[in-house]
């Protein structure tokens, strides 16, 4: 009633709008009228649970809408090629309404040339959950934030070479655990950062996996991961298991360092998935990996621990792809020292006082 009123009124130098009804769910499904005001002079537009269908505004340098209905992306898409200064885009919504896979063919992305600041997060992950990817482009400069819950169907860049472009020069990336259960991949080169939390997923009878990052964007140049687990609770082993550690090491070919800052309990699975399948070193993830660093969390790794990654370093080793340089801040035992020092040519402890 308020905006319906106020609609009435010219507001001809309005240039910050907030719009907010309040509790969640409770949203006016209607398409609201916009206020009665100059579409050049509004430079920020921040909405939550409102279903804007439209937003006839073509000064915007910031725009955020949050929780609510999800906009349709047709009309979205035509706010967007309208403001040409949009310097930050925030959308986090359920989800967005789908249009069609791709652009037609002959229609060129929205170009976004100013956009500083790219965060899409939707709710589900589903195939058209970040289809606006796909009709617009952005410099590589751009900071970019995509946040889904469950499980990849798709490369989310397949559509999108602006991504693609920025995801392609990343080597340095890392992917962290957080007591929510939430996990976080996040480039250390460029700014792109990938947060997915774990759920059910029905079609596959299986929760998020570690990987899911790597499969939402694949990162083909990296080179150096850091992992960070340093928590450990029972039911992790349900998002953190062998097989999804395994499917971690399976998507990135090119790495030459791993730094594992990681509880204990969870260098049984990151040893096992390094070691070699066969005796050969085809069958060998991360076939060029040559250095590891391992920051023990929380208590000190007993002796079995340390023979863990002797045993992965020394089959490693004996199928042709050694680890040159091994890091720890822990001391190694005398007799692990022994053993190790046949399969790994430098290892050095890291006083991290």
């Amino acid at each position: 009633m308020v905006l319906e009123a106020l609609s009435h009124s010219p507001i001809p130098a309005l240039r910050k709008l907030w719009l907010d009804v309040g509790l969640e769910g409770n949203g006016d499904p209607r398409p609201i009228r916009m206020l009665n005001i100059n579409p050049m002079s509004v430079r920020v537009l921040h909405a939550r649970q409102m279903p804007l269908m439209w937003m006839p505004l073509e000064g915007l340098v910031r725009l955020k809408l949050s929780s609510g209905p999800a906009p349709s992306l047709a009309p979205l898409l035509f706010t967007l090629k309208s403001n040409p200064l949009l310097e930050v885009l925030q959308l986090r919504v359920p989800a967005l309404m789908r249009i069609g896979d791709v652009p037609p063919e002959g229609v060129s992305p929205i170009p976004l040339s100013r956009i500083r600041e790219l965060l899409l997060s939707v709710e589900k992950y589903d195939s058209g959950a970040f289809e606006i990817l796909a009709h617009i482009s952005f410099p590589s400069t751009t900071e970019v934030d995509l946040h889904f819950t469950g499980c990849t169907s798709s490369c989310l860049y397949e559509h999108s070479p602006s991504l693609q472009c920025i995801a392609a020069v990343v080597t340095q990336a890392c992917v962290c655990m957080q007591p929510n259960r939430s996990m976080t991949m996040e480039a250390d080169d460029t700014y792109l950062s990938v947060q997915y939390d774990s759920v059910v997923c029905p079609e596959q009878s299986q929760r998020a996996r570690l990987c899911e990052g790597f499969l939402a964007v694949p990162l083909p140049a990296l080179e150096h991961l850091v992992l960070e687990f340093v928590e450990w609770l029972v039911d992790w082993t349900v998002y953190v298991a062998q097989e999804h550690i395994d499917m971690l090491f399976d998507e990135v070919h090119e790495l030459v360092r791993l730094d594992t800052e990681v509880h204990p309990r969870y260098m049984e699975y990151i040893a096992a998935a390094l070691a070699p399948r066969s005796a050969v070193c085809e069958d060998v993830r991360c076939a060029k990996l040559r250095r590891w660093s391992i920051l023990w969390c929380r208590r000190g790794p007993s002796v079995d621990e340390f023979w863990r990654v002797e045993r992965c370093c020394a089959a490693r080793a004996a199928a042709g792809v050694p680890f040159e340089r091994l890091e720890t801040n822990i001391p190694v035992p005398d007799l692990v020292m022994v053993s190790l020092q046949r399969s790994v040519a430098e290892i050095v402890f890291i006083d991290e006082v």
